[in-house]
């Protein structure tokens, strides 16, 4: 008999992970918290979007590497905000479509949670943060999806390619 799949992933509190909606093909996104000194401590808030209406977004491809190799970042969830009601499209002012943060629903709920991350993904993070891409939005498998549900890994990875559509750059780290 077969042993079942074990899954490997970081020691954080993932309950924080509301479920994404299937019908709605949604998906998660990251803003980084802009910050002038690239020593301050990392801040990413987590809203959701719909894949077929999803807001210009960068994906961030790393290699993991060791998962006994973390650094904590504070991730801000939003609990029912969306990419598109928490940034504004910047179109005219902006060619590249970047989407500028303009703030949350006072009605969402929000909570900050400690997470550990790989070295690998906290440094990618940190120095997207000092560009421009710090006010645009980033998926990252390794926080954008509920590393903890295997049900919610596999039907993202069908998502996979079609997450790529909304992609306005990718960056290999």
């Amino acid at each position: 008999m077969e042993e079942p799949e074990t899954i490997q992933v970081i020691p954080n509190d993932y309950q924080h992970y509301k479920p994404l909606d299937r019908s709605k093909r949604q998906i998660r996104l990251l803003r980084i918290e802009p910050s002038e000194s690239p020593k301050d401590p990392l801040v990413c808030h987590l809203y959701w979007a719909d894949l077929d209406n999803a807001p210009a977004y960068t994906a961030l491809s790393y290699v993991w590497g060791p998962l006994d190799d973390t650094m904590e970042i504070s991730i801000v969830f939003h609990e029912g905000a969306s990419a598109r009601s928490a940034c504004a499209m910047q179109l005219n002012e902006n060619p590249h479509g970047r989407v500028e943060p303009v703030g949350v629903d006072d009605g969402a709920k929000a909570e900050v949670v400690s997470f550990q991350i790989t070295r690998n993904l906290h440094g990618g993070l940190r120095s997207l943060r000092m560009h421009e891409e710090a006010h645009s939005l980033i998926w990252a498998d390794m926080l954008c999806l509920n590393q903890s549900d295997m049900a919610e890994r596999s039907h993202q990875a069908s998502y996979h390619h079609h997450a790529l559509i909304g992609v306005t750059n990718m960056s290999f780290r």
